[in-house]
Parts: structure tokens; C-alpha cells; sequence
């Protein structure tokens, strides 16, 4: 069981991003071949696709980690600190884009009954 394991690990390891992209390739070409993956059956791909992504790592990858904490620190604050401020922005621009079509549709409409 451990050498299945171990042989497992090393494949995804090695496979890992030309299976994603391989995967993505074919979902952009055929959707209707992945309408089953939802919920459950998406929370364990992702965790495959993660674990594969882990199991790249080395410790020389940790070694240069712990040499540039400043680098971490910024890219921790740029993935998660934005979205706190964007995502409000974003709700707002999109009611006014709505907005912005209901003027137009309406003001199409007055003017067609204008006739």
C-alpha cells in the first residue's frame, strides 16, 4: 500500500500541471463532459489538484521562504487584503451598469410609444 501510495505521489508530482491544463484544455472545449463534478466530487478535485501541488515542494523551496519573510508579507496582504475593498466596488459598479441598462431600455421604450 505504501509503494501505491508513494508511486501515486510521485506521478502527480511530476504530472500535475500538464493534467490541469490538460483537463482545463478539454472543459473549455467540452463542458458538457464535467456537468457532473459539483459540490462534494469539486471539493475533492480541488483537494487532489492542491495536494498535487504540495507534494512539488522541497525543502529548498521552505529554505528560501524563511530568507525572504518581506516577500510573504506582501503577497499574503495582495491576495487578501484587496478583496475586502473590490468586492463592494464591484457590487456597486454592477447596480449601476443595471441601473445604466434600465435607463436605456426604458428611455427606447418612451420613445417607441412616443409613435
Amino acid at each position: 500500500m505504501i509503494g501505491f501510495i508513494l508511486m501515486l505521489s510521485r506521478w502527480l508530482a511530476r504530472y500535475a500541471s500538464a493534467f490541469v491544463i490538460g483537463i482545463a484544455i478539454v472543459t473549455l472545449l467540452a463542458p458538457h463532459l464535467f456537468c457532473w463534478v459539483r459540490s462534494n466530487v469539486q471539493t475533492v478535485i480541488l483537494g487532489v489538484i492542491m495536494l498535487s501541488m504540495g507534494l512539488t515542494l522541497s525543502a529548498d523551496d521552505f529554505r528560501v521562504l524563511a530568507r525572504r519573510p518581506a516577500d510573504i508579507l506582501i503577497g499574503t496582504c495582495a491576495q487578501f487584503d484587496p478583496r475586502k475593498y473590490l468586492g463592494p466596488a464591484r457590487d456597486n459598479m454592477q447596480k449601476l451598469y443595471e441601473h445604466k441598462i434600465v435607463d436605456v431600455l426604458g428611455s427606447e421604450n418612451k420613445l417607441a410609444n412616443l409613435d
